[in-house]
């Protein structure tokens, strides 16, 4: 969770921005469990919030923060990606969407894939979700171009 590094990455951008140049565009993915101070706020120009569901099988203390995820909301910055393996995820993001609540045309459903065929064969289905319910689609680019490694 970058996040925990918030200090750190304030003072960064701080330094970054301090040459007079050109303003650098930041942007940060984090699980939306940590609500960043006003300075990182005012500063972040894009936040992707990626929540667990429970298909993560982290226990939902943990994982949910609803007054976090509707605090990003109300920055107008963030967008909200989740992953989708079955009907069952859909509707846990309908629900959240609803309770925080969320813009639809800032949330992204992605489909659960380790390999490229599992991505061809999800994508269909989580596309079609996305447009029944008014959210956007997000395709596994890092999945298409470098296969299930990690750090890419």
């Amino acid at each position: 969770e970058p996040l925990i590094q918030e200090k750190a990455w304030l003072e960064l951008m701080q330094a970054l921005d301090g040459d007079g140049g050109a303003r650098p565009h930041f942007e940060i993915e984090t699980n939306g469990t940590l609500l960043p101070g006003t300075g990182f706020l005012d500063r972040i120009d894009q936040i992707n919030v990626s929540p667990k569901l429970a298909n993560s099988c982290v226990a939902e203390t943990l994982r949910r923060k609803p007054d976090v995820l509707a605090a990003l909301a109300a920055t107008g910055k963030a967008d909200f990606k989740f992953v989708i393996g079955c009907s069952a995820d859909l509707d846990e993001v309908i629900a959240l969407a609803s309770a925080i609540p969320l813009p639809r045309e800032r949330v992204f459903l992605m489909p659960r894939a380790l390999t490229i065929e599992e991505l061809r064969q999800n994508q269909g289905p989580v596309a079609a979700m996305a447009l029944a319910h008014g959210f956007r689609y997000s395709d596994r680019l890092h999945l298409r171009l470098y296969g299930a490694k990690r750090g890419v």
